[in-house]
């Protein structure tokens, strides 16, 4: 039987390699972002029936045909626990699929693609919304509002004054100018994004505390074995952490509760046109905007947004919600998110001694009512 230090010896390398391929396929909002959307979005809401037709630049990368079968012959060899290697057979087939995914952006066959990647299947808002607890909202009617440099500095003093996070940069972007998004060290705000006073300190949770944070601690531990979560999953309990830690801290608030409902109920009518998704929003009382952006992040990677399908990324807010709040429920450790991403892996590295958790860092939030 192999000892711990054979396995790791044989892993880390492995592991390393994987997650190098992975990223080549990883999918952004920049990956995502249509180089027309703003000529279809005036186009759309200039008309009653029209459905945008988006245009792509996606960068070509190495076909997952080249290395899947050698990756797959290579666990087989390794004699690995069985745990072990079927876990590591599930994210290199999650991986094929998100290149599969990658190489069908602005194509006929991402959306059947995307559905393959992120396996939610048909999504429920009512079932969601009647199985975990309704959160306390927050009303945010507050005169305050900041714009991207004032979101930013709110954003800097936090990680200056409150986080563990070193070198952390924070960005506004003028191209993909209406999202936030992380990584370790950077966050990038979106030109044109506004925020009231209550919402910007939501963020300081949802996009810092939660996201950054996770990740921070993934880079500091430099165990390669953390970095296999696949893609879907790592969104779904990444984003579902993120809603989680809103609502135990009390910062969610009711705008940002409506628009994830709003969001897995675009999710849940996908296989509708934009213009159909679209007026289903509009419906529920959403403005023009909003039901605009929530329509369009979901088909996101279609070409003709008229035809079904599109990217259900966005279910896993609330989905990962509940994911979160029932594995907190059965007994799960809070700390153990801030370790994996995905708490199966990390169970499973604990088990087989392939992970000692050295110093890692869990929320402010966290700090200061448990510690």
């Amino acid at each position: 039987m192999k000892t711990t230090t054979d396995l790791s010896r044989k892993l880390f390398p492995l592991a390393t390699e994987l997650r190098k391929i992975h990223i080549q396929y990883t999918i952004t909002t920049r990956q995502l972002t249509p180089v027309n959307y703003r000529h279809e979005k005036d186009r759309f809401l200039s008309s009653k029936r029209y459905n945008p037709r988006f245009l792509y630049t996606v960068e070509k990368k190495q076909p997952f045909k080249s290395w899947y079968d050698q990756y797959k012959t290579r666990i087989a060899k390794l004699s690995l626990p069985p745990e072990v290697a079927h876990y590591l057979y599930d994210y290199l087939h999650n991986t094929k699929l998100l290149a599969k995914t990658y190489e069908s952006i602005g194509s006929e066959s991402f959306a059947r693609s995307a559905s393959l990647l992120f396996s939610f299947g048909s999504v429920s808002l009512k079932s969601i919304l009647t199985s975990v607890p309704k959160p306390n909202l927050i009303s945010h009617h507050h005169p305050i509002v900041h714009d991207a440099p004032s979101l930013k500095r709110l954003f800097v003093a936090h990680l200056n004054d409150c986080s563990p996070i070193t070198e952390s940069r924070v960005n506004i972007d003028f191209y993909n100018d209406h999202m936030i998004r992380v990584s370790s060290r950077h966050l990038t705000i979106g030109a044109a994004v506004k925020r009231s006073e209550i919402n910007a300190r939501r963020l300081i949770v949802h996009e810092i505390e939660s996201h950054m944070l996770q990740r921070y601690n993934l880079l500091i531990m430099k165990n390669p074995l953390l970095t296999l979560s696949p893609f879907h999953l790592s969104h779904l309990y990444g984003e579902g952490l993120a809603v989680y830690n809103e609502v135990i801290t009390g910062t969610i608030t009711k705008s940002a509760y409506e628009n994830y409902i709003l969001r897995l109920r675009a999710v849940e009518h996908i296989n509708k046109s934009f213009r159909e998704i679209y007026d289903i929003l509009r419906s529920h009382g959403t403005t023009s905007n909003k039901a605009f952006m929530n329509a369009y992040r979901v088909k996101r990677g279609l070409p003709d947004t008229a035809k079904p399908g599109g990217f259900p990324k966005d279910a896993s807010y609330l989905l990962g919600y509940k994911e979160v709040y029932d594995f907190i429920k059965r007994g799960g450790r809070y700390e153990s998110l801030y370790l994996s991403r995905v708490p199966d892996l990390g169970q499973l590295l604990l088990k087989y001694n392939l992970l000692k958790p050295r110093h890692f860092y869990l929320p402010s939030f966290y700090r200061k009512q448990y510690q």
